[in-house]
Formats: C-alpha cells, sequence, structure tokens
C-alpha cells in the first residue's frame, strides 16, 4: 500500500526535486520490504545517484546495500557499500558512529566470499574496548558483531567477548539490517543461544509491526536454523515452514541453509518423504561457502533414507573431494557419512571419518557440535566403558532442551541394558522419550521405547499425556491452536493454509491420539483454554 501510494504522489508532482527523489527512495524501500526486490533496488539505486549532499547520499547506498544484501545480491550491496564509505569519506564532519556503521556493513558482506574480511576493524575493536561498554552505540556493537563471527568462521576462536559485548536491543527496522542477523550469527557461535533466540525473537515482532515480507521471512528463517541445530524442532519447523511459504523471497534468498535445516528437522522428526522434497530442490548459483550446505542436505536425507551406498558415492564425488564444511552453527557433513559407512558394514572407515571430524574441529565448535562428536563416536566404539565415557562427556556440554543430549541418554540406555542394569536403562530412556515427546522426534521416541519396553510394563511405557510423540509437527502446531479454542478458519489464516487442510490435519490428530473433541484435545495438551464448537 505505501509503495502504490508514493508512486501516485510521485505521478502527480513533488512540490521540491528533493520531495521528489525523497519519495522514489521510500518507494523503493517499501517495495523491497512487500518482497518486490528487484523493482525496488532499482528505485532506490535512482534515489541514491540523484544526492549531491554526502551524508544523505551515504545513508541510501547504505539502505541499497542492506536491501541487495538480504536478496542475496552480493555484488551489488559490496557496490553499494563501497559507494557509501566514498560518500561518508567526503564529509569533513563524519562521525566514527557513522565510519564504523559503514566498516561494519563492508565487511559483513565480505563474509559471504572470506572468513577474514576484518581489515580496518580491528583497530576500531581496539578503541572501542578501551571505553566503557555503557558507551558503546549501535555502530560499535556491530563492529564487534562482525569480527566476533570473522573469527569463528575462521576457527580460530577468540570473539566471544566481542559477542557477548555486541548485544542490544533491535532497532526499529532491524530484521531487514544485516547487522540483525550477524549479530545473531555470533551469538550463535559463542554459545549463546537463549541469548541470540531472543534477539532473533525481537527481528520476528520487528517485522511484524513494520509489515516487512522479506524481513519476516528473514528473521523466521534465522531463528527456524538456530532452533533446529539446537535440538528445538517444533519451533524451528514452523520458523522454517513461515519462512518458505510466506514468502518465495525469504526462500530463494537463503535456499541452501534453509534446504539443509528443513531435511535436518523433517529427519529428525521423522517426515523422510518432506526431506526427500526438499533435499531433491535446485538451489542454483551459490556463493561458495553456501554450496556445501545445500550438499549436506541431500547427504543427510540419502543417509536417513537407508541409501547407504548412494550417500557415500554422492558425499565422495561431490563433497570430500572439495573439503566442504559448513560453516554456520558447528555443523559437519562427516557424522552422517561415517553413518552410511557403518550402515554398509565398513565400521574401519566410519570411524576415520569421526577421527577426521574430531581433529578437524576448529576451536569455535558450539558445544552442541562437540557433543554430536561424541555420540557419534561413541556408538562406534566397541568398548561399553569407552562408549559410556564418550556419552557423559556429550551430557556434559548439553541440557536437556538439545538433541544431542536424548541421543547421549539413548546410548546410555543401550549400554545399560546391555549390562542388565534394567533401572538405569529405564531411566535414561524416559529422558530421551521425554524430550522426543516435547520436540517431536518421533524416530527417537520409537527407539526409547524399544528399549524402554525390554524393562519395563507395556502401560507405562507411554502414558496418556506422551501420546504427543506421534504427531507430526504440523499436526502438533494445529492441535494447539484447536486446543486454545481457535476455529478451523482462524487456524488456517494464521498458519497460511487452508481450512481443508486443518480439518486433514486434526483428522489424523484425534485419531493417533484416541479422542473425539477438543476438550480431550485440550486436557491431553494441558491448554487452559475456552473450548468452542467446531467452526
Amino acid at each position: 500500500m505505501a509503495a502504490r501510494l508514493f508512486a501516485r504522489a510521485r505521478a502527480e508532482g513533488a512540490l521540491t526535486e528533493l520531495a521528489a527523489s525523497q519519495w522514489v527512495f521510500d518507494e523503493g524501500r517499501a517495495r523491497v520490504m512487500a518482497g518486490e526486490s528487484e523493482a525496488g533496488l532499482a528505485l532506490i539505486r535512482a534515489a541514491a545517484r540523484e544526492v549531491d549532499n554526502p551524508r544523505v547520499r551515504a545513508e541510501r547506498f547504505l539502505e541499497l546495500g542492506d536491501a541487495a544484501y538480504m536478496t542475496n545480491d552480493f555484488a551489488t550491496a559490496g557496490e553499494s557499500y563501497a559507494a557509501a564509505r566514498a560518500a561518508i569519506s567526503a564529509n569533513a564532519d563524519v562521525s566514527d558512529a557513522e565510519r564504523r556503521l559503514v566498516l561494519a556493513k563492508v565487511a559483513t558482506n565480505e563474509l559471504a566470499f572470506s572468513s577474514e574480511p576484518m581489515g580496518a576493524l580491528l583497530a576500531e575493536v581496539a578503541q572501542i574496548e578501551s571505553r566503557p561498554a555503557t558507551a558503546d552505540t549501535e555502530a560499535d556493537r556491530a563492529v564487534l558483531a562482525v569480527v566476533a563471527l570473522a573469527l569463528s568462521f575462521a576457527g580460530t576462536g577468540g570473539g566471544e567477548g566481542h559477542a557477548r559485548r555486541s548485544l542490544g536491543v533491535v532497532a526499529e527496522g532491524g530484521a531487514d539490517d544485516p547487522i540483525t542477523y550477524v549479530v545473531s550469527g555470533a551469538l550463535n557461535c559463542y554459545g549463546f543461544v537463549d541469548e541470540a533466540e531472543e534477539w532473533l525473537s525481537a527481528a520476528v515482532a520487528d517485522a511484524r509491526d513494520s509489515g516487512s515480507v522479506q524481513g519476516f521471512g528473514t528473521a523466521s528463517y534465522a531463528r527456524g536454523a538456530l532452533r533446529i541445530a539446537y535440538g528445538r524442532l517444533r519451533g524451528g519447523l514452523a520458523d522454517l515452514e513461515a519462512a518458505r511459504t510466506t514468502s518465495e523471497l525469504g526462500w530463494r534468498t537463503y535456499f541452501p541453509a534453509m534446504q539443509y535445516y528443513l531435511v535436518k528437522g523433517y529427519v529428525r522428526t521423522g517426515e523422510i518423504e518432506l526431506a526427500e522434497q526438499v533435499a531433491a530442490l535446485d538451489a542454483g548459483p551459490q556463493p561458495a561457502m553456501f554450496v556445501g550446505i545445500g550438499l549436506a542436505a541431500r547427504l543427510l536425507h540419502l543417509v536417513a533414507s537407508g541409501a547407504y551406498r548412494e550417500a557415500i558415492e554422492f558425499a565422495e564425488a561431490n563433497i570430500v573431494r572439495h573439503e566442504s564444511v559448513i560453516p554456520m552453527f558447528g555443523e559437519d557433513w562427516r557424522p552422517p557419512l561415517a553413518e552410511a559407512y557403518a550402515g554398509v558394514g565398513d565400521l574401519a572407515r566410519a570411524r576415520e571419518v569421526l577421527r577426521e571430524a574430531v581433529s578437524m574441529a576448529p576451536a569455535s565448535l558450539p558445544a552442541h557440535g562437540r557433543a554430536a562428536l561424541y555420540v557419534a563416536s561413541a556408538r562406534l566404539d566397541d568398548d561399553p566403558e569407552s562408549a559410556e565415557q564418550l556419552y557423559r562427556l556429550a551430557l556434559d556440554l548439553v541440557d536437556a532442551r538439545h538433541y544431542q543430549w536424548a541421543e547421549a541418554h539413548l546410548g546410555l540406555a543401550q549400554v545399560q541394558l546391555d549390562r542388565g542394569q534394567r533401572e538405569a536403562a529405564r531411566r535414561h530412556a524416559r529422558e530421551t522419550f521425554q524430550y522426543a515427546v516435547r520436540e517431536g522426534a518421533r524416530p527417537l521416541a520409537v527407539q526409547a521405547r524399544s528399549v524402554a519396553a525390554r524393562v519395563t510394563s507395556p502401560d507405562e511405557i507411554l502414558p496418556p499425556d506422551e501420546r504427543l510423540a506421534l504427531l507430526s509437527p504440523s499436526e502438533h502446531r494445529i492441535a494447539e491452536a484447536a486446543a486454545r479454542g481457535e476455529r478451523n478458519r482462524e487456524i488456517a489464516r494464521s498458519q497460511f493454509v487452508t481450512v481443508k487442510t486443518v480439518e486433514f490435519h486434526l483428522g489424523n490428530v484425534y485419531r493417533k491420539l484416541g479422542i473425539r473433541s477438543r476438550t480431550e484435545l485440550a486436557s491431553i495438551l494441558g491448554v487452559a483454554a475456552e473450548i468452542v464448537a467446531e467452526g
């Protein structure tokens, strides 16, 4: 609506040349936010070139750079940030904040191509750290976040303090600002998971409040990737599916990473057919740093579907030779490849691949990434004592919200069961099952039940309130909305699906839970809501 109004104002004629230029700029921003990136970028570029005032020119080229970056056009972003830097340099009274913001944006764009884009930023960091944190500006925090993320990508670590200090408050319009995602990335890489999730939740809220389609897709993707990486499967899949269905822009912009985390989420919730559909999609040309992510998505699906030999051939031909390592959230393609080798009986090669993963793990590897390596190694260990030690090392690194935590408990359950320690096995299996119920990790739930069934009476294995493990993430989201009292039409609107889809999912929910009403559904979900009739 804003874009149309600005276009109409320009057509009817401006009072001044400056006003006309401003309206071109504002229409461009509106179109980018609405998802019309190509038209929006053209308008912002035209408005930036028309300005003589260095400060205004710099601001507009920064806006153009941000818009281009958010649509994956790194070449245009680089040119725009360089133009902003030139404009700032032409201004005699430029402030430290203005200069640092431009430097941070330039380095942010360079991160798409290099893990060490710090350059002049290190000198800026030294100046920033010489002052108290209470004096930090948004530009200061941007510089700190970029340096922290670059250090993590380079595998050297040492940016934890920078990442912590970069955390401030998401500014208005932050959902459309690359720095927002640099900050969240820095927080993620150094294990500040809760802070990163809160930061991205603020960005999602900012996008929703401003009506930015692009910002909502990007912020939802970023939060979804974070949640999947750390084992928060239900929320993560909800975010990624929202990013994908709300706008094709969000899906195109971060295609390989969204593809990878959607596949990982679907694999962990047992929705292999959905994982196959996503893994088969073509990402098209991508920057070098993203290529390995898309390849790993296909590898994950092949292993999850049991196509071990095909997975090995694919990895050896497309990943191993290029040494592609996923640089985000500590993910690595080697554990699934090791699983594929184990699946065909080549345990020696499987262990060799895992040893490579452990030896090549960067100093900045997040705790959940290291825990995943311990769990994978334990599964291939013939010595029960050694395997138990590895599982317990994994538990020392992560808490009950992590997927690796549940995997480690499942491994311990099997170790204890083999030793005849039935009560200990039952306790560990129950821990895994509780996580699986909470996050919809059906394959883990099935494995935990299998172990528990050998030491527990059938009535104790799956109490009524734990039947939720049978629901898919989509079914669980719609069930929660129905239990809160939302009518089918309201659920369809909020979930971006049709009423028939809602009815189909609710039918599956009732069948799986063995219930006939929303009152029973609310009771199982523990939702205190007024139950309304079917809508």
